[in-house]
């Protein structure tokens, strides 16, 4: 029996064979899949998936880049501003897919960082494709009583 996500009835009559209709609902999940994608966002812009984590005396970062290497990532912080970008690829793919999901050639993505971080603690380390960036909160003001001499 074949269920049909199109007007949900089910269609027991059917002059294909099961594995024909099989593949061609692979094929169809796949276009509305691609079509989907081409509205939602742009999908020459991926975007880089991030958990930010608040620890005991700052931020961490957690950036899932699967197939990047630390060579290809740039790191800036400007003012406030930390920015992450990956060097588009320099050679051509000559790989023909049906269908790509994820490629972080010349991905990019910032962040505006509280005033309370001290950006001269900003470190960062790759690991397993998965770029840790942390930082520190600036000590706070501790009040200070002054004496009038």
């Amino acid at each position: 029996m074949r269920y049909s996500t199109k007007n949900n009835t089910c269609n027991p009559n059917r002059n294909q064979s099961s594995a024909s209709f099989l593949f061609n609902d692979f094929l169809g999940d796949v276009a509305v899949a691609m079509k989907n994608m081409e509205k939602n966002q742009n999908v020459n812009s991926p975007s880089i998936r991030t958990n930010i984590q608040e620890v005991e005396n700052g931020f961490s970062f957690s950036m899932a880049l699967p197939g990047v290497t630390k060579d290809q990532i740039s790191l800036d912080i400007n003012d406030t501003i930390l920015k992450l970008s990956v060097a588009p690829r320099t050679e051509e793919d000559h790989k023909k897919y049906s269908f790509k999901e994820f490629d972080y050639s010349g991905a990019k993505r910032s962040f505006k960082l509280s005033k309370a971080i001290d950006v001269s603690t900003v470190s960062a380390e790759m690991t397993d494709g998965i770029l840790t960036i942390t930082m520190s909160k600036k000590p706070a003001f501790v009040p200070k009583s002054i004496t009038i001499k």
